[in-house]
């Protein structure tokens, strides 16, 4: 009797990206092999399933007193939602379908076609995250009859969903710069008098994957070092939800830092940077209810132990050009999770927007998949290399 010795999913034109409404195109190869050259027999059938869908999952140990006993007990947090879930049989007959008798594969390298059209509907863009995933999977199955219980032979291969757009032309407040103020007193605490104050700008609040942040601002040297050194990083916060409980995961994504000239009884204007946005899934990550993202930048300085930290918004359609308003700090960071069921339409970009690609994540290491996000090429200005 023959072996299924090779299972493989193969995609029209080697695109793994989708978006909404999309049709993927591609075919399962089977390669069976006989020596006697008889074939692979009784195969029941040959079908791929597509699903797209939402977990979180995470257990909690927990300790209580009974009396003079501690008890411990572990409570187990489950989610789910699900986008779609539907099986095309390319051969045969399907896992609930009756069977079909005397159906064979030769040996040999055989092709299966096949097209699945993704639901037009509200959908997150793909995402993995410690104790929660969305997840767009296509699994390919031969199944052979047996006496008792049916052999598989399962091939899964995973793809990334364009997601729901999140336009940050529609958003409030996102082309509004942000400045924030520290004043630094002696770093060693034994004293009161401010040595230096300093300010630190975003130019506005809101981003797109490829996009370069400058910081600007100004150091006021009353009497300390005439060099501070500015870190810069970009956090992406994921919150995990279930029916009764929360879990946070923090990371960062993007980092940059600078050595800063600052002469003693001046006042210095600077910029630092860039900070490049990486391909990322945007805030919020609109579609889906059971995970949530946000994005913050946070400025220090080690020595003198101070932070400042800046909510910012990621989108997945740029600003259009305009001047920003200035106007007081504000700062954005409620994110409408299904913009009332709206899915945008395609951005359509002017001759001043760079050019839009997909891009896998720079921050993870795997060499499994990688999800693919929207990615725009901006021209990036080359500031004078960090001082060391």
């Amino acid at each position: 009797m023959g072996k299924v010795t090779k299972l493989e999913i193969t995609l029209a034109n080697d695109v793994n990206v989708f978006p909404l409404g999309d049709t993927i195109k591609g075919e399962v190869v089977v390669e069976v092999s006989d020596e006697k050259d008889r074939g692979l027999n009784k195969v029941k059938g040959i079908w791929v399933q597509f699903k797209g869908e939402a977990k979180n999952k995470w257990k909690e140990e927990t300790e209580i007193s009974v009396g003079d006993v501690d008890v411990s007990y572990t409570s187990k947090n489950k989610a789910k939602e699900e986008y779609f879930d539907s099986v095309k049989v390319l051969f045969g007959a399907g896992e609930q379908d009756p069977v079909i008798k005397d159906l064979g594969i030769p040996s040999g390298t055989h092709t299966y076609p096949f097209e699945y059209e993704i639901p037009y509907a509200s959908m997150p863009a793909p995402f993995e995250g410690r104790y929660g995933y969305v997840k767009y999977t296509m699994e390919a199955t031969v199944s052979l009859e047996r006496a008792i219980v049916n052999t598989l032979h399962t091939e899964v291969k995973q793809f990334s969903m364009f997601g729901q757009e999140l336009d940050l032309n529609v958003l409030p407040g996102m082309e509004t710069p942000v400045k924030k103020e520290e004043q630094i007193t002696n770093c060693c605490g034994c004293g009161s008098t401010v040595e230096m104050t300093i300010t630190v700008e975003l130019p506005k609040q809101g981003y797109v994957p490829g996009e370069p942040i400058y910081f600007n601002g100004q150091i006021d040297n009353l009497d300390k070092d005439e060099r501070l050194g500015l870190k810069a990083k970009l956090v992406q916060e994921v919150k995990f939800r279930t029916s009764s409980d929360t879990k946070k995961e923090d990371g960062t994504v993007a980092k940059t830092a600078d050595k800063i000239e600052c002469p003693k009884g001046r006042v210095t204007d600077y910029k630092f940077g860039p900070l490049l946005i990486p391909a990322v899934p945007p805030s919020g990550l609109p579609g889906c209810d059971i995970i949530g993202i946000t994005y913050y930048i946070q400025v220090s300085n080690e020595e003198c132990n101070f932070t400042m930290e800046f909510p910012i918004t990621i989108g997945t359609v740029p600003l259009r050009r305009s001047s920003p308003v200035k106007s007081d700090e504000v700062t954005v960071t409620e994110i409408p999770k299904d913009n009332g069921g709206v899915v945008y339409d395609a951005f359509v970009a002017d001759d001043e927007t760079p050019s839009m690609s997909f891009k896998e994540p720079n921050y993870l290491k795997s060499d499994d998949f990688l999800p693919s996000y929207r990615y725009f090429n901006f021209l990036v200005d080359t500031l004078p290399e960090p001082k060391t």
